[in-house]
């Protein structure tokens, strides 16, 4: 059996470090991905809290019309799901 050259060594400990240092990359990655998914929930429950506040307000402005137009919605629907 042949012993292995120097060559084959360092291409050895080549590939061994390129093996590390994708796996540390893929580390790496995962964390950013997870830092990206928190910041994205938590930008969509802050939209969610603006525009449902919005519409909080516009129902105590305008009781009346929010009334009408909960009624006409209820009633557009009601014809749709009838047939």
């Amino acid at each position: 059996m042949k012993k292995p050259t120097d060559s084959q060594k360092n291409t050895e400990a080549d590939y061994q470090s390129l093996r590390e240092d994708f796996s540390k990359l893929n580390q790496d990655l995962q964390t950013i991905l997870q830092h990206i998914k928190t910041a994205g929930i938590d930008l969509s429950k802050d939209v969610s809290r603006e525009k449902w506040s919005k519409i909080e307000n516009t129902v105590k402005e305008h009781p009346i019309q929010s009334i009408a137009i909960s009624f006409g919605i209820g009633l557009l629907f009601s014809k749709l799901l009838r047939r």
